[in-house]
């Protein structure tokens, strides 16, 4: 009946945004001229449900969005066009997805109006070179300290908003939502996830080569807080250690 209702239309194109199906070919033949789907990657990298996520917790120093034909493979369309911005190290999942979405707005305006005037020609993929990243789960927050402490600062950028980077201490759960790499200095012996010292500029915890300074965090108030804040209702008594 979808099927029925939508070749009724007789639409020229299909646009396609964060629809985390395959489409049969039956529904890809409809359009007229292309089914087009927008992907915030610089394709074919990233294929897949997290791309966003994926370009911060790999310290990625650009990411994308892409527009391509679609096909009946998970983003594996011939591109049609493309347009990038740099990743900054405090860039968060949220920030960029935001950013992408404004982009990606505006490339769809452009691949459309480039094809009607037949200056763009798809441009078939290189899937040997092909990555895939897959739909986050909850527990893929949990922060290793053992990282680096630019890593786990990546780690937490990626997480927020969702699921949350988090940590426990005491056995009870705590989410980070911002940080820094410190240039305090490591101090001798510091084990990963250490908290080093606690003061109202933050939380300074040892990661794998450096210190991680901790600036919002939420424990079981349910509050987004920064640190001055948290220790206002959370005094943490050194020696303590996040796991």
């Amino acid at each position: 009946e979808g099927i029925e209702r939508i070749a009724g239309l007789e639409p020229d194109y299909f646009v396609v945004v964060a629809f985390g199906q395959i489409l049969s070919r039956q529904m890809l033949d409809i359009p007229k001229i292309y089914p087009i789907n927008i992907h915030a990657s610089l394709l074919p990298k990233y294929r897949g449900a997290a791309p966003i996520q994926a370009a911060v917790l790999n310290m990625d120093e650009q990411t994308g969005v892409t527009t391509m034909v679609m096909a009946e493979k998970m983003d594996a369309g011939d591109i049609l066009l493309m347009e990038t911005t740099a990743v900054d190290p405090e860039d968060t999942a949220s920030t960029l997805h935001d950013r992408l979405s404004q982009m990606g707005a505006d490339l769809i305006i452009k691949t459309i109006h480039g094809i009607e005037q037949k200056k763009i020609t798809p441009v078939p993929q290189d899937h040997s070179k092909a990555s895939y990243v897959s739909m986050l789960k909850k527990s893929d927050g949990r922060i290793n300290w053992n990282g680096s402490a630019r890593s786990v600062c990546a780690h937490i950028n990626a997480m927020t908003p969702w699921p949350g980077a988090f940590t426990e201490l005491c056995g009870k759960r705590l989410k980070i939502f911002k940080s820094v790499v410190s240039s305090a200095p490591m101090p001798t012996f510091a084990l990963p996830g250490s908290v080093v010292s606690c003061s109202d500029k933050g939380l300074f915890v040892a990661a794998g080569d450096g210190i991680v300074q901790v600036l919002e965090l939420m424990g079981s108030s349910g509050k987004r807080l920064d640190v001055a804040a948290f220790l206002c209702g959370n005094k943490i008594d050194l020696p303590a250690c996040f796991k």
